[in-house]
């Protein structure tokens, strides 16, 4: 008695439940599902949408065969090409790597790169012409003078190093530097003079005066220190101190 009323109104229950199901698929395929999907593609990995299977271009709602030059390969995306090793892309075209003489493919096996000890000049590799006393930079395409020697249009020349003087490595310049406690000059590296109360400093060619005094000339003078004043921070001066100002070298009340 309860059993069959139980039982027609579950069977009407999963017959509303398929009409919807077919209703609501047809409605996915025709907004551009499975249905619709074109020779030559597939759904997506979000089955809203297809995308031409790999080797395939999209053209409106078909999928066309990708056009590959000779001497090309499919990218890795199956959407685009690449020339082989040894080509270069012109245009829709792979053509010949052309490498001179002395030279070699370069990684991207798009182009070229001289060997070692040669040079790129327009389409070809001319050879690094070394002078004497002068080595083969790390680069290969140039070179540098051996120390003792600096570079002068195409040669290495001697470095003159005068008296109280040392070589130094560096590209530019004279080539060498004045001992420390001397100082250059145009006849050459003379003897620093430090007067009383100074010393020299980092660089060794000059002299600063000690703390508490003042350079004036080529000597070193005591700070005389008006009122209400101090030994400022550079220790060769002095300022007013706070609430002070300096009026003609005094230090007078703000």
């Amino acid at each position: 008695m309860t059993i069959v009323p139980v039982i027609r109104l579950f069977a009407g229950f999963i017959l509303i439940v398929l009409t919807f199901a077919v209703s609501t698929q047809g409605t996915v395929f025709a907004s551009g599902g499975a249905h619709n999907i074109p020779k030559n593609a597939h759904a997506d990995s979000y089955g809203g949408d297809w995308q031409c299977d790999y080797g395939y271009l999209r053209s409106q709602d078909t999928c066309v065969r990708a056009d590959i030059p000779s001497n090309a390969y499919l990218d890795t995306s199956g959407t685009g090409w690449e020339c082989d090793r040894g080509y270069r892309r012109d245009g829709g075209n792979c053509l010949v790597v052309a490498v001179p003489l002395n030279a070699y493919l370069d990684t991207s096996g798009s182009s070229w790169k001289c060997e070692r000890a040669y040079r790129r000049t327009a389409n070809s590799c001319e050879a690094v012409i070394i002078p004497p006393n002068a080595y083969l930079e790390s680069s290969g395409t140039d070179w540098h003078c051996i120390r003792g020697f600096k570079k002068n249009n195409n040669k290495c020349e001697p470095i003159i190093v005068p008296e109280n003087a040392y070589l130094i490595d560096r590209s530019f310049g004279k080539g060498w530097q004045c001992n420390r406690r001397f100082k250059e000059t145009d006849v050459g590296c003379v003897e620093v003079v430090v007067p009383k109360n100074a010393y020299f400093d980092s660089f060794g060619d000059n002299w600063r005066c000690e703390r508490g005094y003042k350079k004036s000339n080529s000597q070193c003078n005591e700070i005389v220190l008006p009122d209400h004043a101090h030994i400022g921070y550079s220790g060769n001066d002095w300022v007013c101190n706070r609430g002070y100002r300096m009026n003609n070298n005094k230090c007078i009340k703000r």
